[in-house]
């Protein structure tokens, strides 16, 4: 009795891999390329003698990712016409027809296949980032900002980013005082200090891998800064002794950031690591970010 038991088991085992081999190979040797869409990219024209009107087709890129699903409507001698259910991203035209033949509920079709996201033309951003200014022996601040993103030619991404940047800590300097007698005495004159930067930046970003769950996005800003500071009681300046390395008034602010991004549908999720100059200073900044792509 058990052996007969295993027997079935394995038995099972073997008709459901067979059977999975059966629906892969089905799918390979169904495929067709598609010959042309209409302008809105609601139905699209496969050639195809396999396939048939009820079939549930789905539209691949070259690396096997699901760019949108339908069903063949209608046959023109060796063409199909396939009306577009559901489309994840933009359909270009180049993509491989595979008959869809283990869905049985297309709720369950993200679950079975790797998506290709539409990465959006436009996109919204808010990040937060610490920051740690090369002024004195090392200054803590924060950085916050916001941007307008749109992509453009090449998908080269164009970026228009507003920030605020604060920083405070303590920096000091030698001095030297000589009495009546002209002895000398020697010591170290330590001064809190603080600065607001209010900017705003004009750069090109880049996104690899912009229609998967992953990807990583680089971002280059440059643009004019007005800074606000403070040393002890006085105005930061260059009057005031201390190498702050920024002063009070407009100045240079460049800003270079590398995001690891998670992508669930139009909304991103980043993690930020940049490096910003403003006026002489620089900061290294880690951070978050939330995105949302607008089309």
């Amino acid at each position: 009795m058990f052996r007969a038991a295993t027997s079935s088991i394995r038995g099972k085992a073997f008709s459901i891999v067979m059977v999975s081999v059966v629906a892969i190979a089905a799918e390979k040797s169904l495929a067709a390329n598609l010959e042309s869409c209409n302008a809105s990219r609601s139905a699209c024209i496969v050639a195809s003698k396999e396939l048939i009107t009820g079939d549930r087709v789905g539209l691949f890129t070259s690396d096997d990712r699901l760019v949108a699903f339908g069903r063949i409507t209608k046959m023109s001698g060796p063409r199909r016409i396939v009306v577009i259910d559901k489309a994840y991203s933009e359909i270009d035209g180049d993509e491989r027809v595979s008959l869809l033949n283990n869905v049985t509920d297309p709720a369950s079709i993200e679950d079975l296949y790797t998506i290709k996201r539409n990465k959006g033309r436009k996109m919204v951003d808010v990040s937060v980032a610490t920051a740690s200014f090369s002024v004195g022996s090392g200054a803590a601040g924060t950085e916050t900002t916001g941007a307008w993103i749109v992509r453009s030619w090449k998908d080269l991404e164009l970026t228009g980013r507003a920030m605020f940047s604060n920083v405070s800590g303590e920096i000091s300097q030698p001095y030297v005082l000589r009495d009546y007698l002209g002895q000398e005495s020697r010591g170290v004159d330590v001064q809190n200090f603080s600065a607001n930067v209010y900017g705003g930046l004009a750069g090109v970003g880049y996104t690899l891998f912009g229609g998967s769950r992953f990807s990583l996005r680089g971002e280059v800003d440059a643009g004019a800064a007005y800074v606000a500071g403070m040393v002890g009681d006085s105005d930061m300046t260059s009057d005031s002794g201390f190498n702050t390395k920024m002063q009070n008034g407009f100045g240079l602010v460049v800003r270079s950031t590398a995001t690891a991004m998670l992508n669930a549908g139009s909304w991103h999720v980043g993690l930020n690591l940049g490096q910003m100059t403003v006026q002489d200073a620089s900061a290294t900044t880690v951070g978050i970010s939330l995105s949302k792509s607008i089309d």
